[in-house]
């Protein structure tokens, strides 16, 4: 679908380019620098760019996706058995 619109990863002298994953879609939609700020060692700043969406529709694509989450935020890890013999 995507792909269809032109939207693949860049192609190399090595590599054809490919559709997007899943996960390299989200984090382009995950990415703030749409929104005309840029990421300088952790801290944003405004950009001298023009924003290519508001941040209302960033904030709210972010929410979907993390809402989509299939851990759900935190790591929830189920304690090993260990020395239980099963038989």
């Amino acid at each position: 679908m995507l792909e269809d619109q032109g939207l693949t990863t860049r192609p190399s002298a090595k590599r054809p380019a490919r559709p997007l994953s899943s996960s390299q879609l989200a984090k382009i939609l995950r990415d703030p620098y749409y929104t005309g700020v840029i990421r300088s060692k952790g801290t944003l700043y405004p950009g001298r760019h023009t924003p290519l969406i508001e941040k209302e529709l960033f904030l709210a694509v972010r929410k979907i996706l993390d809402g989509r989450n299939r851990r759900g935020g935190e790591r929830r890890r189920r304690p090993r058995r260990r020395g239980t013999i099963h038989g």
